[in-house]
């Protein structure tokens, strides 16, 4: 809380490099978001609760059964990697994600898991055993990139061999 009787800025940023979006949660109530994705809130009487996927894919695939659900009349700013994508869905309309891509869904999108593929992709595919699938109406939120990814690009020096340094002199002019 600000004792002083000026107005004082505070600064924050995400655990990992990334975008930060806001979502008005009076357009889009009952927020479910991935954890890892939740920033910050503004607003009166925000409250969250859990919400269980119930989705035997998911259970079983590893992803993540527990979903965080945001109510209240403000703004909840989500955070993610790479490019983050926003898209309101369509009655009936599908999109199918890695699980690491979703971040968040208004409470009208159902989200479930579905098998990634068959037998031999799900052992030799590297992808996971689930993807997440979201059927519309409402808004979704996916990210390219999840943290273990950007951190791993960024240890494995931005994916290229670390070069860039030009080998020259640097000068150009004159003659």
């Amino acid at each position: 809380k600000n004792h002083s009787p000026e107005p004082r800025s505070l600064s924050i940023s995400p655990l990992t490099p990334g975008k930060i979006v806001p979502v008005d949660l009076r357009r889009y109530p009952g927020l479910f978001i991935q954890k890892n994705s939740y920033f910050a809130t503004t607003g009166k009487d925000i409250k969250f609760t859990t919400h269980i996927v119930r989705s035997i894919g998911a259970f079983l695939g590893g992803q993540n059964v527990f979903l965080t659900r945001i109510n209240g009349e403000g703004t909840a700013f989500i955070t993610g990697g790479g490019t983050l994508i926003q898209k309101i869905l369509q009655p009936g309309e599908e999109y199918i994600v890695d699980s690491n891509a979703f971040l968040a869904a208004e409470g009208s999108v159902t989200i479930s898991a579905q098998l990634a593929g068959g037998c031999f992709f799900i052992c030799c595919g590297g992808k996971g055993i689930v993807n997440t699938k979201l059927v519309g109406p409402g808004l979704i939120i996916i990210q390219s990139m999840d943290a273990k990814r950007a951190a791993d690009a960024f240890l494995q020096g931005g994916g290229g061999d670390g070069g860039g340094g030009g080998g020259g002199d640097g000068g150009g002019g004159g003659g």
